[in-house]
């Protein structure tokens, strides 16, 4: 799939929700994969978890790491 080549940091989820609607679609209704049509998928921007670290001068150092929330 093309999104296995492109370097952007949501690709990756993506291609992990494309192959599991297809094994969902195939387990549980006996679709076929060849004929599944996905129409919309789209990673969102998540909720940002901010992590404090203390250091020697009293300083807190954050740390802010957004996660991805997945709609298909």
């Amino acid at each position: 799939m093309i999104f296995e080549l492109m370097p952007y940091r949501a690709c990756f989820p993506i291609l992990k929700v494309f192959y599991s609607a297809a094994a969902n679609g195939n387990h549980n209704k006996d679709f076929k994969k060849e004929d599944l049509v996905l129409t919309k998928a789209e990673v969102n921007e998540g909720n940002t978890v901010k992590k404090t670290k203390s250091s020697s001068s009293r300083i807190e150092l954050c740390d802010k790491k957004a996660k991805l929330s997945y709609t298909y």
